[in-house]
């Protein structure tokens, strides 16, 4: 999307699985420029956002993860039984908030404003 092109300069990293960490040397660039906190948004909250957010956690980064910039889709349980997306978003927002904190846009935007 014309939105998420690279600025000039700016580092690219390609991802081949969940985790923005895996394979990417994201972390080590991280860890260069002196970053330990990061705000971390996307698709499929319950995939690749769950993914990133655990692993940069278990990495050691303080992580904020604001609900209103995240969504999931529908779920399909073992039993077959269909989870919506409001009901995937909920429960995996809860697990996460052992990872991060869960805050929202406003908040974040309100809290950069202050410094």
């Amino acid at each position: 999307m014309p939105c998420a092109m690279p600025v000039a300069g700016e580092p690219v990293f390609v991802k081949h699985g969940s985790s923005a960490f895996i394979g990417t040397g994201l972390e080590a660039h991280l860890r260069e420029i002196g970053v330990t906190r990061l705000v971390i948004v996307g698709a499929a909250v319950n995939y690749c956002v769950a993914s990133s957010v655990t692993m940069a956690a278990d990495l050691g980064f303080d992580v904020e993860l604001p609900k209103d910039a995240v969504f999931g889709f529908s779920v399909n349980d073992p039993d077959g039984v269909l989870h919506g997306p409001e009901t995937v978003l909920s429960v995996t927002l809860g697990t996460l908030a052992e990872f991060a904190a869960i805050g929202s846009v406003a908040a974040l935007t309100d809290e950069l404003s202050v410094r």
